[in-house]
Parts: structure tokens; C-alpha cells; sequence
């Protein structure tokens, strides 16, 4: 087998490296906003540590834990076990995005890296880079609306709360204080 040496190898130019970046930031913030639900979910009305499977306890040790080295393919199906429900269409979305975005990070440079293409191979790449960048701007979009909405109802349902505890005659900032100082030093 030749080895390919430097002088072989194609560097994208920067229209295309571009493209990329721009998908690629699209593809992070829709991870961020999946773990940014689950993070709420699991703060605010749901203990999700109970969802890890045995072998991600044993890994991870926690859901926070989890959530910091989580794939995206893991992060939807947590978000499908936890009860969050999305449309067929933005499913679909997501799920495109997903293979998409794993495409990019783990194939889609190296496919490129030889030979340098031609001008209409080059125009391929730009718009096959502009499909990628749509699909992973709308899942972007569905996540960041989600994360939206649980945001909203955790912050509705705090709110519940603590007016329920001034009812008896508690300050939130009291109850906080409370928990903070008798923190369990063990967690």
C-alpha cells in the first residue's frame, strides 16, 4: 500500500473550510441545546440518573458526568426516554442532522483529502456543504426552540414553588440558604 505523502494531500481551500466550520457550529450548538434540556429535565422535574444504563453509571458516575461526554445519537435517545416528543418531521430532522453532523466530524475531511478536486467537484462540495449546513441549522432551530419551552416550564414551576413557600411563611432565599449550609459535604 503507497503512503501518500504531504505533498499528496489536499487542504480545503477556505470556502469550503467555511462551510464546514459553519456546519459544524451548527451541529455544537444542537448537541449543546439537547444536553441543555436534559440538564434541565433532570434538574428541575426528573432525577435522570436512574435513566443510565448500568454500564454508563459504571462510566460515568453521574448524569452530569454523562452529559459532558455525550454523544449526540446518545443525547437523542435520553431526550426520547425522558419523554421529550418532537413531531415525524423534526424527528426526521434530528435524526439527519445527527448522521450529518457525525459525518462531518469523523468522515467528511478525510474523504476529501485526496486528490485535490476540479472545479466541478469543487462546486459539489459547496453545495453538498450547503444541504449539511440546512439540515443542521433546522435541527439547531427545533433544539434551541425546545430548550426554549423546558426552560420556560422549569422556571414557571420554581415559581409555583416558591410561591407556595412564602404561603407558609418561607423566603426562597431562605429555604436556598438552608440546603446550601447543610449540603451533604458526601454528594
Amino acid at each position: 500500500m503507497k503512503m501518500n505523502t504531504p505533498k499528496d494531500r489536499y487542504l480545503p481551500d477556505k470556502e469550503i473550510a467555511y462551510r464546514y466550520t459553519n456546519a459544524m457550529l451548527f451541529g455544537q450548538e444542537m448537541e449543546l441545546n439537547m444536553k441543555a434540556i436534559l440538564h434541565t429535565i433532570d434538574y428541575s422535574f426528573d432525577d435522570l440518573e436512574d435513566s443510565l444504563h448500568k454500564s454508563q453509571l459504571q462510566q460515568h458516575k453521574t448524569f452530569d458526568k454523562f452529559l459532558e461526554k455525550a454523544t449526540a445519537g446518545s443525547l437523542r435517545e435520553k431526550l426520547r426516554n425522558a419523554g421529550i416528543m418532537w413531531s415525524k418531521k423534526m424527528l426526521r430532522i434530528i435524526d439527519k442532522a445527527i448522521a450529518t453532523r457525525n459525518n462531518l466530524a469523523h468522515e467528511f475531511l478525510v474523504q476529501l483529502h485526496l486528490p485535490p478536486p476540479n472545479d466541478e467537484q469543487h462546486e459539489a462540495i459547496l453545495n453538498d456543504l450547503n444541504e449539511r449546513i440546512t439540515i443542521l441549522y433546522q435541527a439547531m432551530r427545533i433544539t434551541r426552540e425546545s430548550r426554549k419551552n423546558i426552560e420556560e416550564m422549569s422556571e414557571e414551576q420554581h415559581e409555583r414553588i416558591n410561591s407556595m413557600m412564602r404561603e407558609f411563611g418561607i423566603e426562597p432565599l431562605e429555604l436556598n440558604k438552608g440546603l446550601w449550609n447543610n449540603k451533604d459535604t458526601n454528594q
